[in-house]
């Protein structure tokens, strides 16, 4: 008899909970009616403000006054020349391919195997082969150098 109770308040529960929920999804409009006096149309006179507001009063955290800061003074512009603009030599870096490393057992040194304008070798890090540094080796990537300009080549 209990369970008959249990099972049949359960049901109301979950109706009251759908029929809210119906409700919220299908109300007809959202918006009340006394709300319509608000809406401003686009042809309405505006009236220019007739206040001004005076923020001449004590700052709460410094407990003093505000004082009318002088205008700033500006200097008159000097005209200089214009400097030249220097421009940047970009360096033609060129093909670059990394294939892997080589690493010595016993003293821990690495080698890199790179092929640098279709030429295979194996350069240390800091050999240089035609103005290019080896700088870091890494398993997947290595860092080159060359003049100013840093590159990193992956596998």
């Amino acid at each position: 008899m209990m369970q008959y109770l249990v099972m049949l308040a359960t049901a109301g529960i979950w109706g009251v909970v759908g029929y809210r929920i119906y409700t919220a999804y299908h109300a007809s409009d959202p918006r009340p009616d006394n709300e319509d006096h608000f809406i401003v149309s686009a042809d309405s006179t505006s009236l220019p403000d007739t206040f001004s507001i005076m923020a001449n009063y004590r700052d709460p955290f410094l407990d003093k006054m505000q004082a009318e800061k002088p205008p700033l003074k500006t200097n008159p512009v000097k005209t200089t020349t214009p400097l030249p603009v220097v421009k940047k030599t970009e360096l033609t870096w060129p093909p670059i391919t990394y294939e892997g490393m080589i690493r010595n057992e016993q003293s821990k040194k690495l080698l890199a195997i790179v092929h640098i304008n279709g030429q295979g070798m194996m350069l240390k890090p800091g050999e240089a082969f035609s103005e290019i540094i080896l700088s870091k080796v890494f398993k997947d990537s290595i860092e080159l150098v060359m003049g100013k300009e840093k590159k990193i080549v992956r596998k």
